[in-house]
C-alpha cells in the first residue's frame, strides 16, 4: 500500500467528460452544424457544465455513423451523475427537436441481378419456342 499511488479525486477542479456522438449518414453539413451548435450551447443550458474549455468536432467517419466529439468539464460542486444526465437528456431532447437523428450499428446491402451468359441463351431459346 505504501508504494501505490494515491490520486484524491476531491482535489480536481473539474471532471472532464468526453462522449463520441454518432449521427446517420443522411446528416447534412447544414445539419451537421446545428448539432455542433447545440452542443457548444450545453453549458448555458445545463448547471455545472464549465463553459470555458467545451471541444466539439466532427470527429469520425465510421461504419454507421458520422462521429463529433464532445469534450467537456463537470465544476466540483456539481454532480457528477446528475451532471451527465442532465447534459443527455438536453442533448436529446435538443437533437430530437432539430430533427438530426442518431446512428446504430447497422448495414446497407445492394443486391445487384447479373445477367450471366449462360441464362442468356437458355433465355432467347425459351423465347423462340413462345
Amino acid at each position: 500500500m505504501a508504494d501505490a499511488s494515491i490520486i484524491n479525486i476531491s482535489a480536481e477542479p473539474m471532471r472532464r467528460v468526453t462522449m463520441k456522438i454518432g449521427l446517420t449518414y443522411d446528416t447534412t453539413p447544414e445539419k451537421m452544424n446545428k448539432a455542433m451548435d447545440i452542443l457548444k450551447s450545453i453549458p448555458s443550458r445545463v448547471q455545472y457544465v464549465n463553459p470555458r474549455n467545451i471541444v466539439v468536432n466532427f470527429s469520425d467517419f465510421t461504419d454507421s455513423a458520422l462521429v463529433i466529439t464532445f469534450i467537456y468539464n463537470i465544476e466540483k460542486k456539481g454532480d457528477i451523475g446528475l451532471t451527465t444526465s442532465n447534459v443527455n437528456m438536453e442533448i436529446l431532447t435538443a437533437f430530437n427537436n432539430a430533427g438530426l437523428n442518431f446512428a446504430f450499428p447497422s448495414q446497407t446491402l445492394y443486391i445487384e441481378k447479373i445477367q450471366s451468359p449462360e441464362n442468356d441463351g437458355d433465355n432467347k431459346e425459351a423465347n423462340k419456342n413462345q
